[in-house]
């Protein structure tokens, strides 16, 4: 994804802006979802995180990229609070 894209993209959830995930963050969110302990907030189990993903400036959410374009679904993000600890 473009960086000049991101200026105009805001979570949904608490409306700022987003940026892309660190790598370290992206390794455990897929760790997360092949022991199968990852979820969005309408507790669906995410069975596949891609290599790509934003986080909300706040740091606590996260949204998946599936070939290069955001899914911005408010019900589609992944609380990262305990995830990551």
């Amino acid at each position: 994804m473009p960086d000049w894209i991101l200026k105009y993209l805001r979570c949904p959830q608490s409306g700022g802006t987003l940026l892309l995930a660190s790598q370290d963050s992206i390794a455990r969110l897929v760790q997360l979802s092949r022991d199968g302990k990852l979820t969005n907030v309408m507790g669906r189990t995410v069975s596949a995180f891609s290599s790509q993903g934003l986080v909300s400036e706040n740091g606590r959410w996260v949204y998946l990229l599936e070939n290069g374009t955001p899914c911005l679904l408010a019900e589609e993000a992944i609380e990262l609070h305990a995830k990551l600890l």
